[in-house]
């Protein structure tokens, strides 16, 4: 653009560099490099964000930054806050091992290796014919670790304990059932 004014203007070489010089120092001075550079790296940051992030008002990106905050306070040598709490599965399984032991003393078993089946009707009571068809009927296995867990809100119907391993009592197993 200076150059077509200089061309036009009819200005000698020493003007048309004086006007090239001044275009540049005035483009330098509007120019803001380090403006520029953090748009930049704005732009960038928000590109790398999850698309529900990206695209949240400020304030839930700040609201987000105050929860990775408080994510980061409690983290501690890359532990969280439930370090050492052991799973649930492993706690149900070491709690019924101790209580096995302390039950049955002569015999080792094994939480995983005891299963129980409950059988239920699911029928209403008249319907007795259906029942002894067993179309009514619900069977469902599971460990004794697993039932521990889940099963003590299904206590109606009949409970049948067995072993795939040392073989208990089944009159002392069940009298503890």
């Amino acid at each position: 653009m200076a150059l077509m004014e200089a061309v036009t203007a009819k200005l000698s070489s020493e003007a048309l560099e004086n006007t090239i010089q001044s275009y540049v120092e005035r483009f330098r001075e509007s120019l803001d490099v380090s403006t520029i550079i953090q748009q930049v790296d704005t732009t960038l940051f928000k590109k790398a964000l999850p698309i529900t992030l990206g695209m949240a008002t400020v304030d839930e990106q700040i609201e987000y930054i105050r929860l990775l905050e408080r994510y980061r306070d409690v983290v501690r040598d890359n532990h969280d806050y439930l370090y050492g709490i052991p799973e649930i599965n492993a706690y149900a399984l070491d709690a019924l091992k101790v209580q096995l032991a302390l039950d049955f003393p002569d015999l080792s078993l094994t939480p995983d290796e005891i299963t129980i089946t409950l059988t239920q009707v699911i029928s209403p009571g008249w319907s007795a014919e259906i029942a002894a068809m067993g179309a009514a009927v619900s069977r469902e296995t599971q460990t004794l670790t697993a039932f521990a867990l889940t099963g003590f809100s299904q206590l109606k119907g009949h409970l049948k304990a067995s072993s795939t391993g040392t073989p208990p009592s089944r009159g002392a197993l069940m009298s503890t059932i």
